[in-house]
């Protein structure tokens, strides 16, 4: 089997991933190796077990476990109909999963959030290509709110919003494609913090080409909708204004 792409390993659990699929635990991971010996017939090549691999990685029923996600997303204000929808995962690490699957079904990757991490954010399975993730984008729709933080564009979802996050303060090339595919405008929901500007800037400089883009523009005191203070009422006032973003 070859390893290529953006997904690179050595494990029946990487090759899960490749093939869109998710495991059952129970199909026991192991790191593998080619026999190479040069008796061995090339035409026959065996795969043999060198050790067993404990890794991070996900299995199967994690993605079943909603309720413990939600337990620890709920105090964001995002509902447990939302988390049900995404198939929001919870692993035994303590890392709340949100699988990346794209409107044909296929599994493109995850992101795990653990708050025992300074960065708190890191993206799976090892070699995937993390400029091509974004989270929600399910089907196509005619307007998607785009936001930063997957924990914004669960709240916007919990508002009744079609909402899609790009993991992080930066916007990338790899990301357009889908993005312009499956929806027909784009309104960006910047925080207001400083790392945030440079997100802008990525909107600016990558999508603007493209597509007309629209913005919200939420009150300053607030770092992000996922505030506990800012509530729908709010939302619904700031986003009465959207503005036309320009380059």
């Amino acid at each position: 089997q070859c390893y290529s792409c953006e997904n690179k390993g050595q494990t029946p659990r990487t090759l899960g991933t490749k093939l869109g699929i998710l495991l059952p635990s129970d199909f026991m991971q192991k790191c593998l190796k080619v026999e190479g010996s040069r008796m061995a017939d090339p035409k026959k090549k065996t795969l043999h077990v060198r050790r067993p691999c404990k890794t991070n990685f996900p299995w199967q029923e994690d993605f079943s476990r909603w309720q413990e996600a939600y337990a620890e997303l709920r105090f964001r204000g995002i509902k447990r109909e939302v988390v049900k929808r995404f198939n929001i995962g919870f692993d035994d690490h303590g890392n709340v999963l949100f699988p990346c699957v794209m409107p044909d079904g296929s599994l493109r990757g995850w992101i795990a959030r653990s708050d025992a991490l300074e960065n708190r954010y890191f993206f799976m399975p090892g070699g995937v290509n993390r400029r091509a993730l974004l989270f929600g984008l399910t089907q196509h729709f005619h307007r998607i709110y785009l936001t930063e933080s997957v924990t914004d564009m669960l709240r916007l979802c919990s508002w009744g919003l079609d909402a899609v996050a790009t993991c992080g303060n930066m916007i990338f090339e790899e990301q357009v494609p889908d993005l312009l595919k499956f929806s027909d405008e784009i309104v960006i929901v910047p925080q207001t913090d400083i790392p945030a500007r440079k997100w802008v800037l990525d909107a600016k400089k990558i999508l603007l080409p493209h597509r007309k883009l629209l913005g919200v523009k939420i009150r300053p005191q607030f770092k992000d909708v996922c505030d506990d203070r800012y509530t729908q009422k709010m939302w619904d006032e700031d986003s009465a204004k959207l503005v036309d973003v320009k380059p």
